[in-house]
């Protein structure tokens, strides 16, 4: 099930970083962070099921999203990872 506030991971295609993508997110309010192969969006469950036209209660990660068509040419994938687990307190990531 995916949780109410959502990470999902966009990724460049080969023709590199544009700033017209994440204006597009964030007019659409989602949070935005840079990688250096793409993007980190953040924002509501709700957000992410209107921008997308899906419904993600259901859902089990990890999910692919389709490239909005805009985007298309400047995005090559979307999204939403399996979460990590953590090994209890102080203890690392698990896949």
């Amino acid at each position: 099930m995916i949780p109410d506030h959502v990470e999902a991971i966009l990724l460049w295609s080969e023709q590199g970083a544009a700033p017209e993508v994440a204006a597009w997110f964030e007019a659409r309010g989602l949070q935005v962070a840079a990688m250096r192969q793409g993007l980190i969006l953040s924002g509501p469950r709700s957000r992410f099921e209107a921008i997308f036209a899906l419904e993600l209660e259901r859902l089990d990660p990890p999910v692919s999203l389709a490239v909005p068509a805009p985007l298309r040419g400047r995005v090559s994938a979307i999204s939403i990872p399996s979460p990590r687990r953590y090994s209890g307190a102080g203890g690392d990531p698990q896949p």
